[in-house]
C-alpha cells in the first residue's frame, strides 16, 4: 500500500476514517501516539511502519522496530480497542444497511430473496403464522370440525358412564 494512503483517506473524507480522536484513552496519549491510532483507524490493511511513518516518527531511528513497540503498548492497544468501538457503533450499522440495500436492489445476488424478506421484518412486514388448533390430532377445518369433537367428546363421555355403571351392577 501506498505510505500515505492513509493519511489520503482521512483528507478525502473516507466514510471510514475517524472524524476525532477525543476519547478519554486516547487523551491520555502522546501525540504521535495519538496519531499512529488514527494512521491505523484510516488504513486498517496498512503496516506498523507506515503507520508510524504517517504519524511523523523518523525512518532513520528503527521506524519498524519503534512502530512495532508503540502498537503493543497497552495504553495503544486500549486506545484502539476504544476507537474501533467507537467506529462500529456510529458507522457499522450504517454500513450494515448500506449493504443490505444493495444486496436487496440486485435481484441476481444469491442472497436476494433472503435480505428482502430480512428487510421486510425490519420494517414491520414479518410473517404472521396462522395457528389452527388441534382436537384429536387432527387439524380442524373450522367450525364443523370443532362441533364434531364436541360431538365426539360427549359420545365418549357417555360411554364411560355408561361403562362405569354397568361396572357397579
Amino acid at each position: 500500500m501506498h505510505r500515505h494512503h492513509a493519511a489520503g483517506i482521512a483528507r478525502l473524507g473516507h466514510p471510514l476514517a475517524p472524524r476525532t480522536s477525543s476519547t478519554a484513552l486516547m487523551a491520555a496519549l502522546s501525540p504521535k501516539w495519538r496519531a499512529l491510532v488514527m494512521e491505523m483507524a484510516s488504513n486498517p490493511l496498512g503496516t506498523h511502519a507506515n503507520w508510524a511513518r504517517a504519524a511523523g516518527y523518523s525512518a532513520k531511528a528503527g521506524l519498524r522496530v519503534r512502530a512495532f513497540e508503540v502498537y503493543h503498548d497497552p495504553k495503544v492497544q486500549s486506545a484502539i480497542m476504544e476507537v474501533a468501538r467507537n467506529l462500529m457503533g456510529a458507522e457499522g450499522p450504517l454500513l450494515a444497511v448500506t449493504g443490505l440495500l444493495a444486496t436487496g436492489k440486485n435481484p441476481k445476488h444469491q442472497s436476494h430473496a433472503k435480505v428482502l424478506e430480512l428487510l421486510a421484518n425490519r420494517v414491520g412486514f414479518s410473517e404472521k403464522q396462522q395457528i389452527a388448533p388441534r382436537f384429536d390430532g387432527r387439524r380442524a377445518a373450522g367450525a364443523h370440525s370443532i362441533t364434531q369433537y364436541k360431538i365426539r367428546r360427549a359420545a365418549f363421555a357417555r360411554n364411560q358412564v355408561a361403562r362405569a355403571s354397568a361396572g357397579r351392577a
